[in-house]
This record gives structure tokens, C-alpha cells and sequence, in this order.
């Protein structure tokens, strides 16, 4: 893993001194009932989101120095850190756990490996949190109060008596074992056993909004009013609770106002595309704090530029003229916001893997000082980070340009202005087929925008060959560094020709199947561009510094564009 110290920029070094003294954890700006109601400094949390089931990351946002240095007072653990899988049940049904089993032997092993972790956030004086699943129990547990906590299909219920007992233990023990936490981020929707062997577990919203409230209202009584801890509720979910205003207010409208209590909401409408700007942000009657993703996963997860910094705090470029907040600068001065949550590293799965965090550094480093002094603009910020880079006079501006241009580059080679009904056609490291890509091919045929979506694609590559040459110009900074930006680049270029080249072939052939025109020749002409692209990128892929490349199936090996196209060769 590439590293490197980051070094302030003299118009940022006081305002970075004078920020880490002032962020104190939130456990020592909010303490006693007394000042609750002081305005306190915003959270600053980050997590690098491992991906379930695989090695850690290799990362430097995995360091509590790292984070304090930029000014964060909190650091969230993942979920498989989580303090629910350190404690042990014995104390609730001593019969379940005989000595020496294997349960307990997982747990006296993890119970060490994440108090070491959260002794090591505490000393750097990060607040610590770990986001949990809810409900995800032992499966020893369950099996012997089955009846009494699951429905007749096997979920375990929240509304049942027996269940909230089991949670409300769950709960005790876990600050009971683990004293370090300053509280809790409860995650519902999605549930991930994959470093979890022992255990089970479900989405416990099983009655829609009437789940949603019995849950906030336990658990508030139990993390917040029983122990003075903080509670952090996500909303996300697949119910509508984090996209639908209506919904959102339905439900917190019902939930008493707390000071320990403080809504996540991720700062997209659904999950982190580039899409609308939130609406269930900076409404209701609660606190939130607004959760961002560093490192893209489904924009190429940092294996090439794409900056959001800009867009995040300003607007991006497609959002303008809506009349919508549309930003964080809409908000941050709403009585709502209460912080920011970055994800440095991580979401999604799989690949691209990358040995360089440059371009994650750029989000997570832009967005996070901005918080902490938002009377700067962002075009400060950005150049004090590139000045930090080594990058002096016009390759400052080179840098600001590639990564301004990447933000545009990307919406016109994967999204559109036209309308996108399939934003899963490209995640992770994967490209999908004529499958994922079926109901924007109809859309387009319906409205006959074809030839504008295929633009489109040919303004993207335009602007990734335009940031590809800047990248070649660029003199100052590290080699390592330039040598990294140089390769990058190049990848966003070959990735997005491709998927140009794809629509071309894929696009027209679909179209000749459903009305019988079709260009051949066009097609024929990007089946072969498509075919060269693919040599070059395996062959930028045997570069040290270069991220892993893409697969031509879609997700869990699937048939994606590789098949697809072969498929259409054929024509």
C-alpha cells in the first residue's frame, strides 16, 4: 500500500491545529443532562467498510492516528468489529454454553481482538462506535427460544416480549464488556453473517413502520435512556423509511426527540449513485448526521478518479436549477445536521482492489475539512490538499481540472440526463449485458433518445481522453504519485471507452432485434474497438501500481457484456 505523510498546506496548517484542538469526542462535548442542549461540534466519523467475507483492506484510514490527524472525533467499526459478537451469553442460559465449545472459543477470541481495536481508537482519542445489524442473534439462542421469538417462516420478530428481553441483555452486556463505546449505529434492512459463524439473524422490520417505531423506541429507551449512550439509527433499508419523505416523517413523527438520538442518512435518496440529493434530509424533528461514500462502488471504487467533493458540498453539475437541496451547503446550517459519517474505504464487494488510496484521499481529506471549516470554499480546500501532494503552480491546476472533469466524465459514461432504469448495470468490477440494461434500451426506443444516450457515452470517453492527457502533463509531486495518476487515469479511459463501445453494440443490436434496423457496420466497427480496449487494459493491468481490472460477467459470475456481445457478433 502506497503511503505517504500528508503535509498542510500553509493557507490550511493554522485552521488544521486550531480544529484538532477543538474536536473533542462527542462522550466530552455532550456529558451530563445539564448540556444536552449545547451546541456541540459537529461528528466527524469515519469507517472503512470491508467487504464481507474477504481479507481486511490495507489501508491507512484503518489507523486512529490517520483520522485524528484530520480532524475526526469518532471512528465507527465495521460490522464484523461489532461489540455483539464479543460478549458472551453464558450469563443468560448457562445450560446453552458448556465449557470449552466452540462458541465460546470464537467469542473469547474476538472479545480480544476487538477490545484491542477499541482501546487503540480510545487512546488516539477518537469517540468509539460500531454499526451492528439488528437482529442478529446466537444461533444456540434462538434454537431454544424459537417459539418464542420467531414468526411460524422463522424471523425473529421484534414485536414479541421474549425477543426485546433477549435485546434488552444483548444490550446491557455489550457496555457492560465493552466500556470504550460511546454508543451504537443500528443498521436494519440488510443482514451479513459472512465472519459471523454462530449466529443468525433477519431484517426485524417486518411490519413496516410500526416495526421501525417499536425498534427506535426500545432501543432508545435502552442505549439512551438506561445508559446515556448514543444511539445513530440508520434509515436505510429497502421499505422507504430512507428515500420517502412521507415515510420518514410517518415514522419519526411517532419517536419523542432525544439528545442521544441522531438519524443516519445516507446523503443520496437511495443508496450512493449519483441521483437526487436526499429529501428526507433536513426535515422531521430530529438530528441526523448525513453518511458519504469515498470510494465509489459503483463508480470504480477509487481505481480511477472520481472526485465528489465538489458536488457534495456545492451541487453536482446535473443537479442545478432544480430548486431542491441539493447539497451539503443547503444543510449544514439547518438546526438537523449534526456531522458527517465518511466511508473511506469500502461498500459493495469484490474488486476493483487498489494499491494507492489517492483517490479516496481526496474525497475523505476535501469533505471532512470542509465540515470542520465550512467558511472556506471548497476550491481552497482542494488545492490545500494538492499543494500537501507535492503538485506546485499550473499542476495544481491540472489536478483540480482531472478531477472536476472526472465528476462530468463519469455521469455522461454511466448515468444519463436522458433517464437511467437500470443503475445496477455496472457495480463493483463488474458490466452487465443486454439483461441489465433492458429497461433503459426500451426507454430509449420508446422516447427515440437512442442516438442520444450513444452521445452521451461519446462525450464521456472525450472527457476521460482530455483528463488522460492532463495526467501525462502533470511534472511535480512523487513519482509514485505521478506514476499512480498517470496508470489511473489511463484505466478511467479504457474502462469508459468500453462501455461506450458496449452500448454502441448493444444498443443497436437490441434495437434490430425489437424493429429490425440496425447499423451492422456500426456494430462491427465497436465489437472490434471493443476487443482491442480489452487487450490494452489486461495488458495496463500488469503495471505495480495498477488496480485490479474489471470482469466482462456481471455479479456472482453471471453472463454480463462479454456474453452479450459475443452474442452479437454473430449479427
Amino acid at each position: 500500500m502506497h503511503r505517504r505523510q500528508f503535509l498542510m498546506h500553509s493557507s490550511l496548517g493554522l485552521f488544521s491545529l486550531v480544529a484538532m484542538n477543538r474536536c473533542k469526542t462527542m462522550a466530552e462535548e455532550i456529558g451530563p443532562a445539564d448540556n444536552l442542549h449545547a451546541k456541540p461540534e459537529p461528528f466527524l466519523f469515519d469507517m472503512v467498510h470491508e467487504n464481507p467475507g474477504e481479507a481486511d483492506f490495507a489501508s491507512a484510514y484503518l489507523e486512529p492516528e490517520k483520522l485524528r490527524s484530520l480532524g475526526y472525533n469518532g471512528k465507527v467499526f465495521f460490522l464484523f468489529e461489532a461489540a455483539q459478537f464479543g460478549i458472551s451469553w453464558r450469563n443468560y442460559d448457562l445450560s446453552i454454553y458448556p465449557d470449552g465449545c466452540d462458541e465460546i472459543l470464537w467469542q473469547e477470541k474476538k472479545y480480544a481482538e476487538i477490545t484491542a481495536k477499541y482501546d487503540a481508537a480510545q487512546r488516539a482519542g477518537l469517540a468509539v462506535y460500531c454499526m451492528m445489524d439488528m437482529i442478529v442473534l446466537p444461533r444456540l439462542i434462538v434454537d431454544r427460544y424459537k417459539s418464542a421469538i420467531c414468526t411460524e417462516d422463522g424471523k425473529i420478530d421484534i414485536h414479541r416480549s421474549k425477543t426485546q428481553e433477549l435485546i434488552s441483555y444483548l444490550l446491557d452486556t455489550i457496555f457492560k464488556t465493552f466500556p470504550q463505546l460511546a454508543g451504537l449505529i443500528i443498521r436494519t434492512g440488510e443482514t451479513y453473517l459472512h465472519d459471523a459463524p454462530h449466529f443468525v439473524g433477519n431484517d426485524p422490520i417486518l411490519k413496516g413502520a410500526d416495526s421501525q417505531i417499536a425498534l427506535i423506541r426500545l432501543l432508545q429507551k435502552e442505549i439512551c435512556d438506561k445508559r446515556a449512550k448514543r444511539l445513530f439509527y440508520r434509515t436505510w433499508g429497502f421499505d422507504g423509511f430512507h428515500s420517502n419523505p412521507a415515510y420518514y416523517l410517518k415514522v419519526t413523527d411517532q419517536v419523542d426527540p432525544h439528545p442521544l438520538l441522531i438519524f443516519s442518512i445516507k446523503h443520496t435518496q437511495y443508496d450512493f449513485w449519483r441521483i437526487e440529493f436526499n429529501p428526507t434530509l433536513a426535515i422531521g424533528k430530529h438530528k441526523q448526521i448525513v453518511e458519504v461514500q469515498c470510494q465509489r462502488e459503483y463508480e470504480g471504487k477509487s481505481a480511477h478518479p472520481n472526485y465528489i467533493g465538489k458536488g457534495l458540498i456545492d451541487g453536482f453539475t446535473e443537479s442545478m436549477g432544480t430548486g431542491k437541496n441539493k447539497c451539503l451547503r443547503d444543510i449544514i446550517n439547518q438546526p438537523h445536521f449534526s456531522g458527517l459519517w465518511t466511508w473511506s474505504r469500502g461498500g459493495g464487494w469484490s474488486g476493483p482492489y487498489i494499491r494507492n488510496e489517492l483517490w479516496a484521499d481526496l474525497n475523505v481529506e476535501v469533505i471532512s475539512k470542509w465540515i470542520l471549516n465550512p467558511h472556506l470554499s471548497e476550491e481552497e480546500v482542494f488545492k490545500g490538499y494538492a499543494a500537501s501532494l507535492g503538485f506546485a503552480g499550473a499542476d495544481i491546476d491540472r489536478f483540480r481540472r482531472i478531477a472536476l472533469l472526472s465528476a462530468d466524465a463519469i455521469y455522461s459514461s454511466q448515468y444519463s440526463k436522458y433517464g437511467m432504469d437500470d443503475l445496477l448495470w455496472t457495480r463493483d468490477n463488474v458490466i452487465g449485458g443486454v439483461s441489465e440494461l433492458r429497461k433503459t434500451f426500451d426507454r430509449a426506443l420508446r422516447d427515440n433518445t437512442g442516438e442520444k444516450y450513444l452521445a452521451e457515452k461519446s462525450l464521456g470517453t472525450k472527457l476521460w481522453k482530455e483528463i488522460e492527457t492532463l495526467a501525462f502533463q502533470i511534472q511535480s509531486g512523487s513519482e509514485d504519485t505521478k506514476a499512480f495518476i498517470r496508470t489511473s487515469c489511463t484505466y478511467g479511459r479504457i474502462k469508459h471507452e468500453i462501455f461506450e463501445m458496449a452500448w454502441i453494440v448493444l444498443f443497436i443490436a437490441y434495437q434490430k432485434e425489437q424493429n429490425g434496423n440496425g447499423d451492422i457496420p456500426r456494430i462491427r466497427a465497436a465489437i472490434s474497438a471493443y476487443d482491442r480496449l480489452w487487450d490494452e487494459w489486461r495488458s495496463l493491468g500488469q503495471a505495480k501500481e495498477c488496480p485490479s481490472i474489471y470482469l466482462d460477467t456481471y455479479s456472482n459470475g453471471r453472463p454480463g457484456v462479454g456474453e452479450s456481445v459475443n452474442r452479437y457478433r454473430r449479427l
